[in-house]
């Protein structure tokens, strides 16, 4: 169905007694604005065209705009943007058998068809290969409708006439339906492929590291996410979400994951790879501790910048994730750039001066307990 129309604000109060007023409120005081006089009769026919003009043909305009509520020819032209061609209507094609005296050819584009009745035309079939009748005095043959069109599918024992007689046929029919035909496609039809086309433009679909990551982050609640590739042997995924805030997400976002994803219900939604074993879990918490002897600004307490690098570490921690890694030099650069520490000495992460790996399914998390910095 199409989306509905709003039609803007600015259309609003076009109508053709609105214009006039508004006309006939610009006219000069010594002018009568009274009906039937001169202006008043004058102006109304310009009213109902401008009315015409942006109540009609201004919103259609609008409206072609957009695929959304375009049509016909016009939304071909969308159509054109997105590189999505219109159906064209087909034809239907099956087989018809001929019987008939051996050795009779028949040629390509031969013409059979259907009993026309009081209500119905006849349907045309042309065949389109050429073909000669065997010895056992039948050949099948392919055919096509001569037409386009739904209205050209016929079902059994109905294609049973020659259009122009041949003495060599004794008789002629389609031993099972013909199908195929198809009408041009319909405007909502083709606007939905339309707008399918824009929705996934440039987006991937084939199961990289990157579409599972996008794809779990359009859950609600997951607020970050990694991919274990091949983590129990080929065809394995894992992928292991976290919260806006890193931390473990409940069982219901894990299961709402793994039906947007999987799709375990409704395999006609999966977004996975077929073939792929997908499997959804949460990350672990990863404790970090982080020590210091601080030098501080005089109006700053312990606690000020504790809260401070908490939040600087928060966000870090997202980049760390993606990288599989807790960098010495970045956390120290961080606590240097913390409002109120004029130096810091001693700086520590889990107690000693390395980098800390990140393994796929732990997320970095640190509270003010694990802040372990004192004044010198």
């Amino acid at each position: 169905m199409t989306e509905e129309f709003i039609t803007p604000e600015f259309i609003d109060n076009s109508d053709p007694d609105t214009i006039q007023s508004r006309m006939m409120n610009n006219l000069p005081v010594d002018i009568s604005d009274m009906p039937a006089d001169f202006p008043y009769d004058f102006t109304m026919p310009t009213a109902i065209e401008i009315s015409r003009l942006i109540q009609y043909n201004l919103t259609r305009t609008l409206m072609l705009m957009f695929p959304m509520w375009a049509w016909g020819e016009w939304l071909d032209l969308h159509g054109v943007s997105a590189k999505v061609t219109r159906k064209q209507a087909s034809r239907a094609s099956g087989h018809v058998t001929v019987t008939g005296t051996p050795g009779t050819v028949i040629e390509e584009g031969t013409v059979f068809c259907t009993e026309g009745t009081a209500d119905t035309e006849s349907i045309e079939f042309a065949t389109t290969t050429e073909e000669t009748i065997s010895d056992s005095g039948t050949v099948d043959i392919a055919v096509a409708s001569v037409m386009a069109g739904a209205a050209y599918n016929v079902t059994r024992n109905t294609v049973i006439l020659q259009k122009q007689t041949n003495k060599n046929i004794a008789s002629v029919t389609n031993e099972n339906p013909i199908r195929g035909g198809t009408d041009e496609e319909d405007d909502d039809t083709y606007r939905e492929r339309i707008l399918e086309k824009l929705r996934s433009a440039e987006v991937s679909f084939v199961g990289c590291d990157a579409d599972y990551v996008r794809w779990a982050k359009e859950v609600s609640g997951v607020g970050s996410a990694v991919v274990e590739a091949e983590w129990k042997g080929p065809g394995t995924v894992k992928v292991v979400v976290a919260d806006p805030d890193g931390s473990a997400v409940g069982e219901e976002t894990l299961q709402a994951v793994e039906d947007y994803i999987v799709s375990p219900k409704d395999r006609m939604k999966r977004l996975a790879p077929i073939g792929a074993s997908v499997t959804i879990s949460t990350v672990k918490d990863m404790t970090i501790s982080y020590s210091a002897v601080l030098e501080l600004e005089s109006n700053y307490s312990i606690d000020n910048v504790k809260e401070a690098f908490l939040t600087a570490l928060k966000t870090y921690y997202r980049e760390a994730k993606d990288s599989e890694e807790i960098r010495y030099t970045v956390a120290s650069a961080l606590l240097s750039n913390t409002a109120g520490v004029i130096d810091f000495s001693d700086f520590r992460i889990n107690e000693n001066t390395n980098n800390i790996s990140v393994a796929a399914d732990y997320y970095p998390i640190t509270t003010a307990t694990e802040l372990n910095f004192t004044e010198g």
